[in-house]
């Protein structure tokens, strides 16, 4: 009788698991500064490689590595894919800018619509480099990281304007923080600070793939472990306390709550205890490569699954 009720209550316990597990979605929202999540991925294809997610008040988007570029209609909270692809290059980077969807390739550079997707034109003018990694609004200005550099939009000529570069130097993302501009690369972290001419490296030796900042700190997410820098860059320290020992995809901030996009999921900042995993409403060991605020909504975005 006893293995019989404990057998009973197995399966009961394992039927109660099965029911309450979040189903795999692709993207997910928390509306409380990331300690829940809900699947918000209807609309999306099965099988679609997500790339990037961009925000602007009142727009919210994807895209993805073949299958185009997708809006979110906050009123049938579903997913629609833009009119046309703009090309069948990988796209991999995002943004919304000027009343215009931006759109950067792997190898054929910037696309841009005017009329959310129903035609594209090119906008190449200046680039050496025409593969985009990622694409950022600082001081009113558009930037693009690419593998030859940065470049700035000059929008009166539509030309865009090399800021640094150098053949191989890809630019993996770009933050500001007090008036200094960061950017993080292959070959370690270039600073433009408040009023210079020129940008200085003050990271040698390190790979970034992507940088973060909070309210007075910078992040910068290499490939072996996330550091922090209180002090504009000057010194750097160890910030992967409560995370496995893999590398950050994201650091963002939201309400004075820090989260970072992680390879088992999503985790909040808290004080001297570190990272802590808060992934209620996550599929248990969800790779996050996508986090981002979208007014008061934390979207996280995920194609990839650890086993």
């Amino acid at each position: 009788m006893t293995m019989l009720l404990s057998f009973i209550l197995f399966v009961m316990s394992f039927s109660q698991e099965t029911q309450t597990a979040p189903a795999r979605g692709i993207v997910y929202f928390s509306e409380d500064n990331g300690r829940t999540w809900e699947n918000k991925s209807r609309g999306l294809p099965d099988g679609i490689f997500l790339s990037d997610i961009a925000a602007a008040p009142g727009l919210l988007g994807l895209s993805t590595k073949h299958h185009g570029i997708f809006l979110f209609n906050f009123a049938s909270q579903a997913w629609t894919p833009l009119a046309t692809v703009p090309t069948v290059d990988e796209i991999d980077a995002l943004y919304f800018y000027s009343n215009k969807i931006f759109a950067g390739t792997k190898n054929n550079g910037v696309f841009v619509t005017t009329d959310l997707g129903h035609t594209w034109s090119q906008l190449n003018q200046g680039l050496k480099n025409q593969t985009i990694r990622k694409f950022i609004c600082l001081g009113q200005k558009l930037y693009a990281g690419t593998n030859g550099g940065l470049y700035v939009l000059h929008e009166p000529t539509r030309r865009w304007l090399l800021e640094f570069g150098e053949s191989g130097l890809q630019v993996n993302g770009i933050r500001e923080l007090n008036g200094d501009l960061y950017a993080g690369c292959n070959r370690g972290i270039l600073k433009k600070g408040k009023g210079d001419q020129d940008w200085k490296q003050i990271m040698p030796g390190r790979s970034l793939h992507n940088l973060g900042v909070d309210h007075n700190r910078i992040y910068a997410l290499t490939y072996s472990e996330l550091l922090v820098s209180a002090d504009q860059g000057v010194s750097w320290k160890s910030d992967q306390k409560g995370m496995p020992p893999k590398y950050t995809f994201q650091v963002i901030e939201t309400n004075n709550t820090v989260l970072a996009g992680q390879w088992d999921g999503v985790y909040v900042k808290q004080g001297e205890r570190g990272w802590v995993l808060s992934n209620q409403g996550l599929p248990k060991d969800l790779p996050v490569p996508e986090l981002i605020v979208s007014g008061n909504t934390v979207v996280a975005g995920s194609s990839q699954w650890s086993q």
